[in-house]
């Protein structure tokens, strides 16, 4: 696998990861998977429907995070 295509997939995810201090464990325990499993989606782009969950998982955690929840 070619290093450079699998840090460019999944940008715009990547990128609001880091916007609000998400990381993939954090993910991974939210969604009930290994976080290696996450990391290893993210090497390709994902689908549309696979992004949207992600996206929304992030908000999720963000949320909890500013209520005020342990994350």
């Amino acid at each position: 696998m070619n290093y450079k295509y699998a840090i460019s997939a999944n940008k715009e995810l990547r990128e609001k990861m880091k916007e609000f201090g998400v990381t993939f464990w954090q993910i991974a325990d939210k969604i009930g998977v290994c976080e290696m499993t996450v990391s290893r989606r993210f090497r390709k782009e994902l689908t549309e429907q696979e992004k949207l969950k992600m996206s929304n998982t992030i908000d999720e955690i963000a949320a909890e995070r500013k209520a005020g929840a342990v994350v």
